[in-house]
């Protein structure tokens, strides 16, 4: 019968233990692999902003799509990460005709070394 379930295509279900294992290397591979990505899209948003003279708000980079970003969490998650990066800062704004406040992502000028 297995080998009948092998030749179709089934697989024999994996116990709870191994799936726990899979999980785990999956996880630690992927908490490389999510920081380094991160830092790349990270920089990839920062030049993009820099052409664009240094100042976005969250949704423009959303509208964008750039590095990749596909919603406002993922649009905060990369500016928050150049702001502890220090290459950032949030701004408060008043913009438009019903003064409202607008949060505005500046761009630093790098720091010589």
């Amino acid at each position: 019968m297995n080998e009948l379930l092998a030749l179709l295509g089934f697989q024999e279900r994996q116990s709870r233990s191994e799936k726990g294992k899979y999980r785990e290397n999956r996880r630690e591979k992927g908490e490389h692999e999510v920081k380094q990505d991160r830092s790349e899209r990270a920089a990839r948003l920062a030049e993009w902003i820099a052409r664009r003279g240094g100042q976005v708000t969250v949704r423009e980079v959303v509208m964008n799509g750039v590095a990749g970003v596909k919603n406002v969490r993922e649009a905060h998650e990369l500016l928050h990460f150049l702001v502890s990066q220090g290459r950032g800062r949030f701004e408060t704004v008043r913009s438009g005709r019903t003064n409202q406040q607008k949060k505005l992502f500046v761009l630093l000028p790098e720091r010589e070394v």
